[in-house]
């Protein structure tokens, strides 16, 4: 077993991004990272860290091992050093270095960080610091970022802005101590978090500071970092059944759609692009449905399509749409009902395809769905740690990666028979999340590939269903 040191550097190594060595030479605190050693160097840091997660919040990083664009960062008792991402550097001072700007909100002036210089400290690193103070945050670059944050600085300096470049602080700088203390908020908690900053590299675009200025814990980082140190959890790939010939091949064909209980799941926008889908491959299809409420759903009837409206609980449904269905001569019969009435149109079906809706967040409060905290690699979040937060990021805007589950993978379409399921469809899905309800759906129904977003380009939609209908008919 490994001893205290070991785990403890290691534990270091996943929150700043360092080589296990060293992390090894330089733990120290409880975790192994240190506090700022002063209230100057506490308030630098947590000026950078409110100044990047302001700029950077809630964007994918370009660079997948990078949080707000660095992809180290190296705290020690007496100072920090930051590693940017390749090509970034230019961005770094510039973004983060004072300049005047009216348009901000009163009482704030100025833009960046009030107060703050830089210079080169040695080839291939900067120093970013206050006149008067011997805080200071190092910047460590590549050569080639080295040169160019070289020939960036030279530039500065004959712009002549003197904000950026005086050798004191300005009178307009010193005005603005106090208000912008107040934007950036309590330095420790930032501090922290800027010195622990590569525990978050697995969850795209955070957002660490919220509405009210609240921040992840040093707990809630340390939960974090347990999860990482657990094994990744990529659901295994499952083809499922075939989709091909699901059909009957007698016409005309009645194919329900069905869900689960409640509205809002999707299922009379799938039937209308079904119907559509069929009727532009050349089988004329038909809408029945069953919703006498809301008997064009939020879906018009597409153009060449006819749609029929009739109870539920209508004597003879299956022979009745057959009737409609030659008359009109039309192959295939979309059978959608509202939330109530689809134990009688999936015993009137040929067959039926089954709606999982993952359109948006609201849809994923499903009884039969659940939503899951992971990472990058798809490591489950600890329970405590994904129930605390899940809340948590959406009422302030941090951002988590999260995936769906079918929480009882039968229960969803349990009162159906599964014999007559043609496709289980994940509406807004994507090829990932198919693959985790193909493997806990144990090939009991054959898994569709995911229908995009309705939010996202018609003609990928138009394309997804149009593969569908095919799939069903070949």
């Amino acid at each position: 077993m490994a001893d205290r040191a070991t785990l403890r550097a290691r534990r270091r190594q996943i929150m700043t991004g360092e080589t296990y060595q060293q992390a090894r030479d330089h733990l120290a605190g409880d975790d192994g990272v240190p506090d700022a050693a002063n209230s100057d160097q506490t308030d630098l840091e947590a000026a950078i860290l409110a100044e990047l997660d302001d700029i950077h919040r809630g964007r994918r990083p370009d660079d997948p091992g990078s949080v707000y664009g660095i992809i180290r960062v190296h705290p020690t008792a007496t100072g920090l050093t930051i590693t940017p991402a390749d090509g970034t550097v230019e961005f770094l001072p510039d973004d983060l270095l004072p300049q005047d700007d009216p348009d901000l909100a009163w009482p704030l002036t100025v833009a960046g960080i009030p107060g703050l210089r830089v210079a080169p400290d040695r080839p291939g690193r900067l120093r970013l610091y206050r006149p008067g103070s011997e805080a200071a945050v190092l910047v460590q670059l590549s050569g080639a970022d080295a040169k160019a944050a070289e020939a960036w600085i030279a530039d500065l300096a004959e712009a002549g802005e003197l904000m950026r470049t005086a050798a004191d602080w300005t009178d307009q700088e010193r005005a603005q101590i106090d208000p912008y203390g107040s934007w950036v908020g309590a330095a420790v908690p930032r501090s922290r978090l800027l010195r622990r900053l590569l525990a978050f590299v697995s969850l795209p675009g955070p957002a660490l500071i919220g509405r009210d200025q609240d921040t992840p814990s040093l707990a809630d980082i340390a939960e974090l970092v347990d999860a990482r140190q657990g094994p990744p959890r990529v659901p295994t790939t499952r083809k499922g059944t075939a989709l091909a010939g699901r059909l009957p091949q007698d016409r005309p064909v009645l194919l329900a759609v069905l869900s689960g209980r409640g509205g809002g799941k999707g299922r009379s926008t799938v039937a209308a692009r079904l119907a559509s889908a069929f009727t532009a491959a050349g089988e004329q299809a038909m809408i029945l449905s069953t919703d006498t409420v809301h008997s064009e759903g939020f879906d018009p009837t597409p153009p060449g399509v006819a749609r029929v409206v009739c109870e539920a609980d209508q004597g003879g449904l299956a022979e009745f749409a057959r009737d409609r269905a030659r008359r009109a001569g039309c192959g295939v019969v979309v059978l959608d009902a509202g939330p109530h009435g689809q134990l009688e149109i999936a015993a009137a079906a040929d067959a039926w395809v089954g709606v999982i809706p993952l359109w948006g967040r609201s849809n994923l409060l499903d009884s039969a769905l659940t939503e899951q905290a992971v990472d990058a690699a798809w490591r489950a979040l600890p329970a405590g740690w994904a129930d605390d937060w899940l809340a948590a990021l959406r009422t302030h805007h941090w951002q988590v990666t999260t995936r769906i589950e079918l929480s009882d993978p039968h229960r969803h379409f349990a009162p159906f028979d599964a014999a007559r399921c043609a496709a289980v469809l994940l509406a807004g899905g994507d090829a990932r999340t198919a693959a985790t309800v193909r493997t806990q759906l144990d090939d009991r129904y054959p898994v569709a590939e995911p229908i995009p977003d309705e939010r996202g380009p018609s003609a990928a939609l138009t394309d997804a269903y149009a593969a569908l209908a095919a799939a069903l008919t070949t």
